[in-house]
């Protein structure tokens, strides 16, 4: 036979899954969406020599329907910081074009150089880049968002029951 708190327990945890199909309080879903955005950006600083930014920045909370929230990083280049790249070469040209400055940046695809940018300054030809190791940021955010969550999840039965 249960005792009385412990199916007053019960009968929270189904009124918990009434309420979010997952199992969550929509209260609880957005607490763990904002720790896991606010442990990402420490995570990005600590592992990357980029301190402020639009890679920072990038990473955000966005609130999906009524009771769930999506963490994500607006930024292509976030993916690669994240799961890191494998060697880049040339394909179907001698070298690899790399820009430098914010302008070289700009130029579009096949499009010539400008007699008026300097080598090492503006661009730089190599026949390779060089592959990137990971900085995981998003994996340890999640990891510790997932303690948090059950951690929340405790402390509504404990309250709900008293």
């Amino acid at each position: 036979m249960l005792s009385i708190k412990t199916a007053r327990a019960v009968e929270v945890l189904r009124n918990i899954q009434d309420i979010d199909p997952k199992g969550m309080s929509r209260r609880v879903v957005f607490l763990v969406a904002n720790h896991v955005e606010t442990d990402a950006k420490k995570t990005f600083k600590a592992k990357t020599n980029r301190r402020s930014g639009q890679g920072i920045q990038s990473i955000q909370v966005a609130k999906i329907g009524e009771s769930s929230a999506k963490v994500f990083a607006g930024k292509k280049y976030m993916k690669i910081i994240e799961t890191g790249r494998k060697k880049i070469t040339a394909k179907g040209r001698k070298r690899l074009y790399i820009p430098l400055s914010t302008k070289a940046r700009r130029k579009r695809a096949g499009a010539f150089i400008p007699k008026s940018w300097k080598w090492g300054t503006d661009y730089v030809l190599s026949k390779t880049s060089k592959a990137v190791k990971p900085r995981p940021f998003f994996v340890p955010a999640i990891q510790s968002g997932r303690k948090y969550a059950v951690k929340l999840m405790k402390e509504e039965v404990k309250k709900a029951i008293k």
